[in-house]
């Protein structure tokens, strides 16, 4: 599991829709986290499309 923290909670909602669009499953915790939960069983190129996916939303202001 990976935690991203946040300066506000409403950035980090505008965040994990943003994700959720674009094709990625994240989850909020507690008050401006962003938890990241990915699967034992992945392969490398899963790894590589998510990791886009959050390097293109999360460059994004």
């Amino acid at each position: 599991m990976i935690g991203l923290e946040f300066d506000t909670r409403a950035r980090r909602e505008k965040k994990l829709a943003n994700l959720f669009r674009n094709g990625l499953l994240t989850l909020g915790a507690g008050q401006k986290s962003l938890r990241i939960i990915p699967p034992l069983v992945i392969t490398k190129d899963q790894i590589e499309q998510g990791l886009s996916i959050m390097n293109q939303v999360l460059s994004r202001d």
